[in-house]
């Protein structure tokens, strides 16, 4: 983690090396560091249907081109890494829930939320949704983040949206394109296929390869035909 966080701005050969040896060198590091028999004890995360278990994140002040602020929530699910994302108005934790409520929790039929969030853990919307659904929510310690795939997703999906909105791209178009790219494009490490394909069966085709595809077909289907006469 500590050489992810520095590659963000910096980056050179021997990254891995330098930081091992500065990390063994530092005696703060070393009387600090977790060890172990200290640690949460390790949970597995276990689904057996898309949208059973989900991973949420609020993203609050997010910084336009334009030096506005807007906030975003986003999801995943465990099964297919699919990610739901929306423009939040506010930054209330509330707010946030209600999307998390209409978006997937009723219609997907949740049974488990993983946050990483003590506020949104410990909140009495949260304890509402968990009373009305029947849902089991966690929080993410137990899981460690460096274990949870979606934890990766997420962080992902921030990453090619800050891409795009730092080109000026407008949020709620951004927010449309990334989740199409994570959805459709970009192939999951942990399954080998894209989420839209763990959930069909089959590869996602843009509506320009559906048009190609049947414009092939149409002229085969001609050929076949003139050869026949």
């Amino acid at each position: 983690k500590t050489i992810q966080s520095i590659r963000k701005r910096y980056n050179w050969d021997g990254i891995s090396v330098d930081v091992r040896k500065m990390r063994e060198e530092c005696d703060f590091c070393q009387r600090n560091i977790g060890r172990g028999e200290m640690r949460v004890p390790l949970i597995a995360i276990e689904s057996s249907r898309p949208w059973e278990v989900i991973s949420v994140d609020l993203c609050p002040s997010l910084t336009m081109k334009n030096g506005e602020k807007k906030s975003f929530g986003v999801g995943c699910d465990l099964f297919t890494k699919e990610i739901e994302a929306w423009i939040c108005k506010g930054q209330g934790m509330n707010e946030f829930l209600d999307k998390v409520e209409e978006l997937m929790i009723e219609p997907l039929g949740v049974s488990k939320i993983i946050c990483d969030s003590a506020e949104m853990f410990k909140s009495s919307r949260m304890k509402e949704l968990r009373e009305k659904h029947e849902i089991e929510v966690s929080w993410s310690v137990p899981h460690r983040h460096q274990a949870n795939i979606v934890e990766k997703r997420i962080q992902t999906f921030k990453t090619i949206l800050k891409e795009k909105l730092m080109r000026g791209v407008p949020l709620r178009n951004a927010l449309k394109e990334t989740k199409n790219e994570m959805n459709n494009i970009l192939v999951c490490d942990t399954t080998g296929m894209t989420p839209y394909e763990m959930r069909t069966g089959y590869p996602f085709q843009s509506g320009v390869d559906r048009r190609v595809e049947m414009f092939i077909e149409m002229r085969e289907s001609q050929k076949k035909n003139v050869d026949r006469k």
